[in-house]
């Protein structure tokens, strides 16, 4: 079950990494900024207070998967000063 588990993962993180490249890297980033603004704005709480920094997170993540990491570093090294 285990290696049934760890191909689904690869094959999930697969489309993920791709999913940009096949939708077209506009609409990537347009569906990206939506997110993050539903996120942000949330209807059922009457657009008052919400929380999209791991959207943001994971919307980077797939729409620029090399830089990340590097961005990742540099964002929780200035937050600890």
């Amino acid at each position: 079950m285990a290696q049934q588990f760890d191909s689904r993962m690869v094959e999930r993180v697969a489309a993920r990494i791709d999913s940009p490249a096949a939708a077209g890297a506009p609409a990537a980033q347009v569906a990206t900024v939506a997110a993050i603004t539903g996120h942000c704005f949330p209807v059922w709480t009457r657009f008052a207070g919400g929380k999209g920094v791991a959207t943001a997170a994971g919307g980077m993540l797939a729409l620029f998967p090399v830089v990340f990491p590097l961005s990742f570093l540099a964002g929780t090294g200035a937050a600890a000063l």
